[in-house]
């Protein structure tokens, strides 16, 4: 297998056999989503919802990882419910006392 280009399994994948598109890919969604974490903790509910959103995505696409990397996927997978249950649970308007 030649140097990034992703193994013949990868041929369906979502965005093509190429590793330098998945790179711009995270180039792109990365950034959006370190200044949504910074929005979360100044308590905008519009950054939550792209956090669950970004969580779902990410849980959804561990399972599609599944039959390559068995226990990152899981990781993987793991970390998203985690986002999605913080965010759900605990990113909701602070009550005053």
């Amino acid at each position: 297998m030649r140097p990034g280009v992703l193994s013949e399994n990868f041929e369906a994948a979502i965005f093509g056999h190429s590793l330098r598109t998945y790179g711009s890919v995270c180039l792109v969604v990365a950034p959006v989503l370190i200044v949504c974490a910074f929005l979360v903790l100044s308590g905008s509910q519009v950054a939550r919802w792209v956090g669950i959103a970004a969580g779902a995505i990410g849980w959804i696409s561990g399972i599609w990882w599944m039959p390559f990397y068995p226990v990152w996927s899981l990781t993987y997978i793991a970390i998203g419910v985690l986002v999605i249950y913080a965010l759900a649970a605990y990113g909701g308007k602070a009550e005053n006392a």
